[in-house]
């Protein structure tokens, strides 16, 4: 490099791809290992758990297996760390994830069947976990509840089951418009299917936060949109 092109600073060059891969799978190990290290030292007392949960994106398809373990302290601190991510290419079955996460214990050296988890209530997770000590996710219980709550209601209420649905078209029209979207000043949210309800909560609040901006433009636009204010 200094021969062609003469004295320069380490410091101005730009990494390659190969470099920055390296660097990152390195640090991920030594991150790793703190992790182990603690694992290790609380596994012992019986104060350590774990979280697992599988994710697939939505530009290509890939599947992701994630896992969390969790310990306390001496002080009774709560701590966290993800200690893996994962592409995940087997078929999402019970007998796959399992033993993904039996290698896991036995890597980070935890007990198999006695070291507890947390996790939602898919069928293929409830089936991996069925000989450990499992223990519902709050926040999807509480999601399920809400969200089966909120259906009823919409069944119940005609006024706000027009208005879900007139929200939902809003959000997908403006979405499938060139031109709307980067003249608001939220970006309409379209909600999911992952969390519901708040996914819904804050589609309501990005129309919200838009609601004049938005009626400018689509009345520029002369669409023939009733609006009920």
């Amino acid at each position: 490099m200094g021969s062609k092109y003469g004295n320069i600073d380490v410091a101005d060059l730009l990494y390659s791809r190969q470099t920055i891969q390296r660097s990152t799978f390195l640090k991920m190990k030594e991150c790793q290992e703190l992790i182990r290290c603690k694992v290790a030292q609380y596994g012992q007392q019986k104060c350590v758990s774990f979280t697992t949960d599988l994710t697939t994106d939505d530009v290509n398809k890939n599947s992701f297996m994630d896992f969390t373990v969790f310990w306390i302290t001496e002080d009774y601190e709560l701590c966290h760390a993800m200690y893996k991510c994962e592409y995940f290419e087997q078929r999402h079955t019970g007998y796959n994830i399992k033993q993904a996460i039996d290698s896991i214990l036995s890597e980070l050296n935890l007990d198999i069947y006695d070291t507890p988890c947390t996790t939602d209530k898919g069928s293929n997770i409830i089936a991996a976990t069925t000989d450990k000590t499992h223990v519902d996710c709050l926040c999807h219980r509480l999601n399920t509840v809400i969200d089966s709550a909120w259906k009823e209601i919409l069944q119940q209420n005609e006024e706000l089951m027009y208005l879900d649905q007139f929200c939902h078209e809003l959000v997908r029209f403006v979405n499938h418009s060139s031109g709307i979207q980067s003249n608001l000043p939220s970006t309409l949210k379209h909600g999911g299917l992952t969390r519901p309800w708040r996914s819904l909560s804050n589609m309501f609040v990005s129309i919200l936060k838009s609601r004049e901006a938005l009626l400018f433009e689509l009345r520029n636009r002369k669409r023939n949109i009733l609006f009920r204010v």
